[in-house]
């Protein structure tokens, strides 16, 4: 490990615009993290910024987009030879090569590096020490996974939701103990999480030394492709009818049972009359939701969305069903407020931080009864439907675009002390 040093990174020519790569696991698979990062990405590329998007594994082609790949037939039996050792000793995102390489020259005109989710394969942290003196580096949170051993979702999970499934234990204290002691070398790197939230749980973690910068950027999205929509036009071009009373439930894997979609569905209430109502589910495994749809009710079920059909399915719906059981800092809420849709959603994590009466309802965490009561309350009160849809809407012009958010970044990325 280098020797600890806890100066900022100065940028070779500050006069030339800013040159950086942007990490993510995956591109064109969808999830929080990916939409978001790309958002950013965008968003630096506008401002003038020349940025590479560095990825495990893409499945859209786009200029810029980078699959990495071992520089050699060697160096990729390596990696396979470190993966099969980190199955076997349960330490995570430690055995790989990748990204020792951003290390060589053919990178060294770069200013940053920004990080977003990696764990799971692919990166790993003990490259951390070294790229920190290199470069300034940002880490992106999109989950607790940085607090814990191996668990996203904190500690052997948070208190309540055990009722749902058997949490899984938290991996080998060991890669906390290493997780700590690479931080320690870090020298010019700053953990941004999205929602004060998680801020929080961060530093009552303690594992990060003082001399880390930890600070919470809200996320942004593009909001003119959502706010130009209408209910109208969106439903005619889904095949909807005008007088349906329509439901929205998405999550980028539906079987999740952190996403609460299928205690949704488990849950509903079995004597209620659905021939007005029609499910909008999306997400990979939707299909597992044919069987639970109510008699009587309609239903479009899709695995995939791509990121010109997004904004019809939320534009489409009367409410944004959120029953999401875990949750940082979510595109979909902002993407709903933008196009003026009700959320209803658990009154957990970040939730709290997105949704207000101006956009929503929050619901007490766990509670399905209540939050089945209000999606239906919503569905028959089209005044209230009317007023979110104008409140919602400026709530998310004010708060969710994603100007603000890089303009955030970019301050990060310029300071100098």
């Amino acid at each position: 490990m280098p020797k600890a040093n806890t100066n900022p990174v100065t940028r070779a020519d500050p006069q030339r615009p800013l040159k950086g790569i942007i990490i993510n696991r995956y591109f064109g698979l969808g999830g929080g993290a990916e939409i978001i990062a790309r958002h950013i990405w965008a968003g630096l590329k506008k401002q003038g910024s020349q940025v590479t998007f560095m990825v495990e594994e893409k499945k859209q082609n786009a200029e810029g987009v980078e699959v990495v790949q071992p520089r050699s037939k060697r160096l990729g039996m390596l990696n396979k030879m470190l993966g099969l050792a980190e199955r076997l000793t349960k330490l995570e995102n430690f055995f790989y090569t990748f990204p020792f390489g951003l290390l060589s020259k053919k990178y060294a005109d770069n200013d940053f590096i920004h990080i977003h989710n990696v764990h799971g394969g692919f990166f790993s942290l003990l490259a951390l020490p070294f790229l920190s003196r290199r470069y300034k580096v940002i880490w992106t949170l999109h989950d607790a996974w940085l607090t814990n051993s191996t668990s996203a979702y904190g500690e052997n999970g948070d208190q309540g939701l055990d009722k749902f499934a058997q949490l899984p234990k938290d991996g080998p204290a060991i890669n906390l103990f290493v997780k700590k002691q690479i931080f320690r070398f870090c020298q010019d790197l700053t953990i941004v999480c999205p929602s004060k939230w998680l801020e929080n749980r961060v530093r009552a973690s303690k594992v990060l030394p003082k001399h880390i910068k930890v600070m919470t950027i809200n996320n942004g999205i593009e909001l003119s492709r959502l706010t130009s929509l209408n209910q109208t036009d969106s439903r005619k071009k889904l095949g909807i009818g005008v007088d349906q009373k329509v439901i929205y439930l998405q999550a980028g894997w539906i079987e999740d049972w952190k996403k609460g979609i299928l205690g949704y569905f488990q849950s509903l209430p079995k004597n209620t009359d659905y021939s007005k109502t029609t499910f909008m589910v999306t997400g990979y495994g939707a299909e597992i939701v044919k069987s639970l749809i109510p008699k009587g009710a309609g239903a479009i079920i899709k695995d995939y969305l791509n990121n010109d059909e997004i904004p019809y399915y939320f534009s489409a719906a009367d409410v944004y069903a959120f029953p999401s059981l875990f949750e940082n800092y979510s595109t979909t809420l902002m993407e709903s407020s933008a196009a003026g849709t009700a959320i209803v959603a658990f009154a957990i994590g970040g939730n709290p931080e997105l949704i207000t009466t101006a956009n929503g309802r929050l619901i007490a965490p766990y509670d399905f009864e209540a939050f089945h009561a209000q999606v239906f309350a919503l569905l028959d009160d089209g005044t209230a439907r009317q007023k979110i849809l104008k409140d919602a809407r400026e709530l998310a012009t004010e708060k969710f675009g994603i100007d603000a958010c890089v303009e955030r970044y970019l301050k990060v990325l310029n300071e100098t002390d």
